[in-house]
């Protein structure tokens, strides 16, 4: 994302992201995301706060697949998500 910010915690995980066309309408975030012990996605919110449904359900060459992918654009086939 062009002009885009990010705010990491302290293990590195991105817990939001601010795109520049979000911030011209004064959003708070573009993306938001939660994560377990393990440093795993289980929660992620869009610009309008809503929640996807994430879970994980594998890995494969060193990637962790989530459910809730599907609103990050290119999704492999048989990833489904939804906003709840």
């Amino acid at each position: 994302m062009n002009g885009a910010t990010f705010g990491y915690d302290y293990l590195g995980n991105k817990l939001w992201e601010l795109s520049a066309a979000d911030a011209a309408k004064n959003l708070p975030f573009t993306a938001k995301y939660e994560y377990n012990e393990s440093s795993q996605v289980i929660k992620t919110y869009n610009a309008l706060g809503q929640q996807a449904v994430v879970g994980v359900i594998g890995i494969a060459d060193g990637v962790t697949l989530l459910a809730g992918d599907c609103h990050l654009g290119a999704v492999p086939a048989g990833i489904i998500g939804v906003w709840l």
